[in-house]
């Protein structure tokens, strides 16, 4: 059942000091303290996640969806004088306190967790501090498709997917009035640059999107480079070497729905942030998803106003 349209107004853009919005700022190190800490100065690792330390002017964002319904992000800047920033998104601690809440809960698909909002209703959302300033270019690695799935039918859900955040598809009756834009350049060879134990390693300004593996508990997974507010590189990776994949409900038997999950990971690319499983289990951008759940590949309310806030 569709929901009535709220009135609402598009929320101001978050105040942004050299790339970051000023609470994202957690840590500031340098490559010396690193080193001292006893962590290579090329590597930062936190909460399971590691970077490569991007060259200076750059940062780099990773964001992993886990089955526990648990976030693990860590984003690295090198500011142009060799410092390194640290930056995660803000309440973090929180949103892993109420993703262990929310599954002891034992949530059901499609149905959310018991306080959450519907999607419709629910305005919450959180952004990052960079997005696309121009079209997002991305390609598929073919081959790397899921053995049950064809290529054609792989690369139809990605794309899908991709159009469900440009184009803000929701259930609301909300208008489409995000101006991201984003082009599908065909089928490659190259890969990712998503190592398997979820590491983003180097960039070369390429967005790939393909299946591989990743850390056993992490269902997808998104690497960013960003100079200053401009998301410059994106790539995608879902995990098919833990998890099975399907492309839709019908079919699904204890996998994941392609659109379901890559939507969330797209969300990330376009600069959409975590909320709370616990309050606000019925969004896309809600840090749990689960086998044979559709419902992500539909915004909600919160996703729509937070993809407004860059575009």
């Amino acid at each position: 059942m569709l929901k009535r349209r709220r009135g609402h107004r598009r929320p101001p853009r978050p105040a942004v000091v050299a790339g970051l919005s000023v609470a994202l700022l957690l840590l500031v190190s340098t490559m010396s303290a690193l080193a001292s800490a006893g962590q290579s100065p090329r590597t930062v690792t936190r909460g399971g996640l590691t970077v490569n330390v991007p060259p200076p002017g750059t940062g780099v964002r990773a964001s992993a969806l886990l089955v526990t319904g648990e976030t693990r992000s860590l984003a690295v800047e090198t500011a142009v004088d060799g410092r390194v920033l640290i930056v995660e998104e803000p309440g973090t601690a929180a949103l892993d306190r109420d993703a262990r809440a929310a599954s002891a809960s034992a949530p059901r698909p499609d149905t959310g967790v018991a306080g959450s909002p519907p999607a419709c209703q629910d305005g919450k959302h959180n952004v990052t501090g960079s997005w696309w300033h121009s079209t997002f270019h991305w390609l598929f690695k073919a081959a790397s498709k899921p053995s049950n799935l064809t290529i054609a039918s792989a690369e139809y859900q990605l794309k899908r997917s991709v159009s469900n955040i440009t184009h803000s598809r929701n259930d609301c009756g909300l208008a489409d009035q995000v101006s991201a834009v984003a082009r599908y350049d065909g089928r490659t060879t190259r890969g990712t640059h998503i190592g398997s134990n979820s590491t983003c390693t180097t960039t070369d300004d390429v967005n790939v999107v393909a299946f591989g593996d990743l850390s056993s508990s992490t269902v997808g997974f998104t690497c960013w480079w960003y100079r200053g507010t401009t998301t410059v590189e994106a790539d995608v990776q879902l995990n098919k070497h833990d998890f099975g994949w399907a492309a839709s409900t019908s079919s699904c038997f204890n996998q994941y729905i392609i659109q379901g999950v890559a939507t969330h990971e797209f969300g990330h690319v376009f600069g959409l942030g975590h909320v709370s499983q616990a309050s606000h289990a019925n969004l896309t951008m809600s840090t749990a998803i689960y086998p044979c759940d559709a419902s992500d590949a539909t915004l909600g309310l919160g996703d729509v106003l937070g993809l407004r806030t860059h575009y």
